[in-house]
């Protein structure tokens, strides 16, 4: 193979002018440099082709399938804390759905066109012969996007959530070795430093234990002392204590009410 030093146009051997411009073209190039022009050429042929693939990974793929699979690992680290501080993790299952998705989309666009190809074999004679549209390419990327971002988003709320003080395991550290048969007052004042944090957590610790409150259904001492807590931030008076778990959801949820249709009329 000969290369016009002119135009940059490539020759056979056989040829002493070049093909585009007519300049004389010198000495052939040696075997090496050919086999690796060939190479680069290859390369460029093949990422042409591959740029013209509906389907293919590009680099915008590769980063929103990487960027998911990292906060797909934070997330797991996260709900193990959150775990392990006795914290509810209901929230993670949403982040883990989109993550895993929006990963599977960017990094094997194939595995989605099968399914497509599946529930197009209900409408169309011949799924295997389809070919992805531009709007089905455009609907990938956007879904990639918007899932990632879902995810990103779990993930914000569930550092948040596990920077918030574990207030249920201080309930539970509290309530440790103690048998119920004592006050409210003096299971307290066994522990009041932790006290303290759960009444500190104000609002949150109010929205935790209700939470808590509501899955239990039960009448025990971490109960009773939740109850306590709520009453003690929410200034509530004694009315509330008498009782069990579900007489003080009840009457806790229509004191909410009774404020709402107050201030509704006035």
């Amino acid at each position: 193979m000969k290369i016009c030093d002119n135009c940059g146009a490539y020759n056979s051997d056989d040829r002493g002018f070049c093909v585009d411009c007519g300049e004389k073209l010198g000495d052939k190039i040696s075997e090496k440099a050919e086999k690796e022009l060939d190479r680069k050429m290859n390369e460029i042929s093949e990422k042409m082709y591959n740029k013209t693939d509906p389907l293919y990974v590009s680099v915008f793929d590769r980063t929103v399938g990487t960027v998911s699979l990292v906060c797909l690992l934070l997330l797991f680290i996260i709900c193990a804390a959150a775990l392990f501080r006795q914290q509810s993790v209901i929230f993670s299952v949403y982040g883990f759905i989109c993550l895993i998705l929006s990963a599977v989309e960017a990094f094997f666009p194939k595995v989605n066109w099968e399914i497509e190809k599946f529930r197009l074999s209900f409408r169309i004679s011949n799924p295997d012969d389809a070919e992805p549209s531009d709007f089905y390419r455009i609907m990938r990327k956007l879904s990639e996007i918007i899932l990632c971002a879902v995810g990103i988003a779990v993930l914000a709320v569930g550092i948040f959530a596990v920077s918030r003080p574990p207030v249920v395991k201080y309930i539970n550290t509290i309530a440790a070795g103690h048998t119920g048969t004592e006050t409210a007052e003096e299971i307290i004042n066994s522990n009041p430093d932790l006290w303290e944090k759960i009444i500190d957590g104000g609002s949150y610790t109010v929205d935790t234990f209700i939470e808590e409150l509501e899955k239990s259904g039960e009448s025990g001492l971490e109960e009773k002392l939740m109850i306590q807590a709520v009453c003690e931030i929410e200034g509530l008076d004694d009315s509330y204590m008498s009782g069990d778990t579900s007489s003080f959801l009840y009457k806790y949820l229509m004191r909410d009410f009774e404020i709402i249709t107050e201030t509704s009329v006035y």
